[in-house]
């Protein structure tokens, strides 16, 4: 129920990804992260639909078998925020009431080819880098991100 209220909230807030009038988000694409943790190099190809779903592949790329993780759902940017809503894990429906799977972010720059945001709860910072659709992660983080 809570989540069919968030989800009600943003759409009347928002519009949705895309305009009434034909207006595509500057977030619609697919864009390229990376990071490293613990010696391990993180990267991620996050493909925003101009019909306000997702799909978001991390790749954690460690000395062990490099791991990939699939993440479905619905997203939405109105008023310098961005946020998410997952649906599906690896292909597998989540509990749509855990709140680990919404998440709202603060723009903190957008242009053509590079996008900033934090996480509003944590304050984390995230920068990725615009790719072309043709774009996919292959079994390596690729370098020079």
């Amino acid at each position: 129920m809570a989540q069919a209220r968030f989800l009600i909230l943003l759409l009347l807030v928002s519009g949705c990804a895309s305009t009434g009038s034909g207006v595509t988000s500057p977030l619609a694409g697919k864009w390229l992260g990376q990071s490293s943790v613990n010696y391990e190099t993180r990267c991620w190809i996050n493909h925003r639909r101009p019909d306000g779903t997702y799909e978001l592949t991390f790749l954690i790329d460690s000395s062990s078998a490099p791991k990939r993780i699939v993440e479905e759902g619905l997203w939405l940017h109105s008023h310098g925020v961005y946020a998410t809503i997952a649906q599906k894990m690896n292909g597998m429906p989540i509990d749509l009431r855990n709140k680990f799977y919404r998440e709202f972010y603060r723009i903190v720059v957008l242009d053509d080819q590079q996008f900033v945001y934090s996480e509003i709860a944590t304050g984390a910072r995230f920068r990725v880098i615009r790719v072309p659709d043709s774009f996919a992660l292959g079994n390596r983080c690729p370098s020079g991100t």
